[in-house]
């Protein structure tokens, strides 16, 4: 069976129709507003960031904040995939309902969220949004509970509190709120859930899923900002390697990693044996790439650098 995430083109019959149905408004098209502020991105005060031109900073900061948005919808739509197929595969009536509750209110967050996008349409445009739908689709029950439900959902705690906390819109802030409240709920529940004592090393290796998951989110964390930098660098061809470290240091780029990867680490051991995350930890699991390798993962004009296998930039939602 495939649960795959997807939406019906803006201007068919059935999407309007199914638009009535629903009974939300009709959407409108945002204000032209830049919805987050620089300092989400961490580049208000870089030297490297202000030296270029006011057009091409409004344009950059417009593009970030844009796709932030966008790719909190795809979650969105991942997260009603994830609700749905997890509804299927409850083992009892209560966890039913409990999913069909969660998947209501992920299209409620959803719906709310889609008024201040330009344009919706129903593609994975980032690797973030593709990673978060291949665990939608492959998981089972047990691996939807640890990876989806414990893990992403409390993950999207701290992503949506950032949002909030950052966002100049205010009629936007009220909708982080709100979703903020739902998520709490989301994360409890999965923890809820979860019958079993944390995960040992026999789980995981009867569960190869859940190890490679959480290896491939470390990794995606550890190598930093990379798509901050690649749009920020894509936009002047003069801007060099010495502009480029600068520009992460500058944005403390291994700081916000050490911190997010703290976030993920203590989220990990809520589901995992202490002694697995120790060993993990030993074998360097939780640690972040120096700024001259972050610098090599980025490429400059015409350079072509090969990125490692590892999953998804984790610029905005890991």
């Amino acid at each position: 069976m495939k649960y795959n995430v997807v939406l019906p083109e803006k201007d068919s019959l059935s999407h309007e129709t199914l638009q009535k149905l629903k009974g939300y408004p009709e959407r409108k098209s945002p204000d032209g507003e830049t919805l987050f502020s620089e300092e989400f991105f961490g580049i208000a005060n870089s030297e490297v960031w202000n030296g270029l031109s006011q057009d091409v900073r409004g344009r950059i900061h417009a593009e970030l904040s844009e796709g932030l948005l966008k790719e909190t919808l795809h979650i969105e739509m991942a997260g009603m995939a994830y609700a749905n197929k997890m509804g299927l595969l409850s083992q009892n009536i209560d966890q039913r309902q409990v999913f069909c509750e969660f998947a209501s209110q992920e299209s409620r967050h959803f719906e709310m969220i889609c008024p201040f996008v330009s344009e919706i349409d129903g593609q994975l445009e980032s690797e973030f949004s593709q990673f978060v739908s291949g665990i939608v689709k492959k998981a089972n029950f047990f691996e939807g509970l640890i990876l989806v439900q414990t893990t992403l959902e409390g993950w999207g705690l701290h992503y949506y509190q950032e949002l909030q906390k950052n966002c100049n819109h205010e009629a936007l802030k009220k909708v982080f709120v709100e979703i903020l409240k739902d998520e709490a709920k989301h994360h409890s529940g999965g923890l809820a859930m979860i019958e079993k004592d944390k995960l040992t090393d026999r789980d995981l290796f009867e569960s190869s899923f859940v190890y490679q998951t959480l290896t491939t989110m470390a990794q995606s964390i550890a190598i930093g900002p990379l798509q901050l930098a690649q749009t920020v660098f894509s936009a002047d061809s003069q801007l060099g390697r010495a502009e480029l470290q600068k520009f992460l240091r500058e944005v403390e780029a291994v700081e916000r990693a050490e911190f997010k990867m703290n976030v993920f680490k203590r989220l990990v051991s809520k589901v995992v044996q202490p002694s697995v995350v120790e060993a993990w930890q030993r074998e360097g699991m939780f640690k972040v790439l120096a700024e001259s390798e972050m610098a090599n993962l980025v490429s400059l004009g015409t350079e072509q650098i090969h990125l490692p296998k590892q999953g998804p930039s984790a610029d905005a939602s890991l």
